[in-house]
């Protein structure tokens, strides 16, 4: 925090030699800010002193400046700590306003406080009106799957700092959602911590997840992969070994897909289910890509014992908006894009023959569509869409965060995320994950405690061997 508070102070001053078209008023908001910052360097926890008011005040005068001056990076690190410090002091409030809303179906939408359906320029909006989470649970129906399928309230703490992030990183960042074993989150400390170690970055890898190691990452974007699959295999199928080596399955909202168990982050959360765990084969190549011997392996086996818990680890994702077309494309049920008549057809084929799955519409819809390719006019138009670029991640969180009631089907859709070298497996691509996951204080500690014990000896017997032969 001390250092972030002596960055800001930095960034601050220097800031203000960039602003333009000065108005009267910017003079004295600026000369607010500047005590504000030394007051900050000078008392660590001054933030947490200032009313909740005086906080909006501040940010509201850096809004005002930056907009006025033209630069729109102008003050962004203030205003994120400001931003930050006021989402934590509202926090108990948001916990009752999340609790009122869910248990509120029996009133009319104006008691709920719905908002007044009006038509939106989105391509013109400088701040979206909700975050994606927000935007998905302004829809009543969504609220009402939620509270029948899950009691949220001893889980409050982690919806409400996972809604908190989203509100901090909204201007800049789009959010999605991942759920995994705790036995993977052992798999990926081992391979960051032996990567700090090993290979110490100027870059801060804090906020940085390893999904992949080694030398799994596809070369190309994700409007590439995602023509390449429908050329060659009429539709994407993510259950295959081969595709899901590089596709990452995500919602995005918190709640995403809620009601239907095979597709909602939220349930693999809940209630975890039987997919492959790490092997020693597993843990073998991680210490391949360091090249370390695997004399210990067994022992970091056991480290997952540590931080076992009846729920899973909730992955919250952050990709910077102006990369995400990368590596995203809006997606449907098996990684499938989210193509309207391609939904149409699978959706009316299992109501007439009463499939128990989807899965079994999906294989017939691809052998279909990989026989009949182009002649086939559904896919004809999937294919163009697909070259346009029309699965953009980006064109539809617009909408998704300021008109939802203009999006069909909201809760059905998902996004796949390509794992790249260059983006979702570069800590240097402004990228941040976070974890949330009901492992107690005292399971962590002793955790960290055995993570660092055996990352130590490991390094150290590695980096002595390596001294040897030179």
């Amino acid at each position: 925090m001390k250092h972030i508070q002596n960055v800001l102070v930095f960034l601050f001053f220097s800031s203000i030699v960039f602003h333009y078209n000065y108005s009267q008023d910017i003079p004295e908001k600026q000369s607010r800010l500047i005590n504000l910052v030394k007051k900050i360097n000078v008392q660590r926890n001054f933030l947490e002193t200032i009313p909740v008011n005086q906080l909006q005040s501040y940010i509201d005068d850096l809004k005002f400046i930056r907009d006025e001056s033209n630069n729109p990076s102008a003050f962004a690190a203030l205003e994120k700590l400001l931003q930050s410090t006021l989402l934590l002091k509202t926090a108990p409030e948001r916990i009752k306003q999340i609790k009122h809303t869910l248990e509120a179906e029996s009133l009319d939408d104006e008691q709920l406080g719905e908002f007044e359906v009006v038509e939106v320029d989105v391509e013109k909006i400088k701040h979206d009106r909700f975050t994606q989470s927000e935007a998905h649970l302004d829809q009543r129906y969504i609220r009402s799957l939620v509270k029948q399928n899950y009691d949220i309230e001893m889980y409050l703490n982690i919806i409400t700092h996972a809604m908190a992030k989203e509100a901090a990183y909204k201007d800049t960042h789009y959010v999605f959602y991942h759920a995994l074993d705790n036995v993977w989150i052992a798999t990926q400390d081992v391979y960051k911590k032996l990567h700090a170690y090993l290979f110490p970055m100027t870059t801060d890898i804090g906020h940085f997840q390893f999904l992949r190691w080694g030398s799994i990452g596809y070369e190309g974007t994700a409007q590439e992969f995602l023509i390449d699959q429908l050329k060659n295999h009429g539709l994407v199928d993510d259950n295959l070994s081969s595709v899901r080596a590089f596709l990452l399955s995500v919602n995005l909202a918190l709640f995403g897909n809620v009601g239907y168990p095979g597709e909602c982050t939220w349930e693999y959360f809940m209630n975890p289910k039987s997919h492959a765990q790490p092997n020693e084969d597993i843990y073998k190549s991680i210490l391949d890509v360091f090249g370390i011997d695997h004399k210990y392996v067994a022992e970091l086996m056991k480290i997952s014992d540590l931080i076992k818990t009846k729920e899973q680890t909730l992955l919250q994702i952050f990709i910077p908006k102006e990369i995400v077309d990368q590596i995203a494309y809006v997606a449907l049920v098996r990684g499938i894009p989210a193509h309207e008549e391609t939904m149409d057809w699978i959706l009316k084929n299992v109501k007439a023959k009463n499939y128990a799955e989807v899965k079994p519409v999906l294989d017939k819809l691809t052998k279909i569509y990989k026989m009949e390719g182009m002649q086939n006019p559904a896919f004809k138009t999937l294919l163009e869409q697909a070259q346009r670029g029309d699965f953009s991640v980006n064109h539809l969180l617009k909408i998704y965060r300021n008109t939802p009631w203009e999006i069909k089907n909201i809760n059905y859709l998902q996004a796949r995320l390509i794992l790249t070298r260059d983006v979702l497996l570069n800590p240097a691509s402004g990228v941040k994950f976070f974890k949330y996951s009901t492992i107690t204080r005292e399971q962590r500690k002793k955790y960290n405690k055995r993570l660092n014990e055996l990352i130590s000896v490991i390094t150290g017997e590695f980096l002595k061997k390596q001294a040897e032969k030179e």
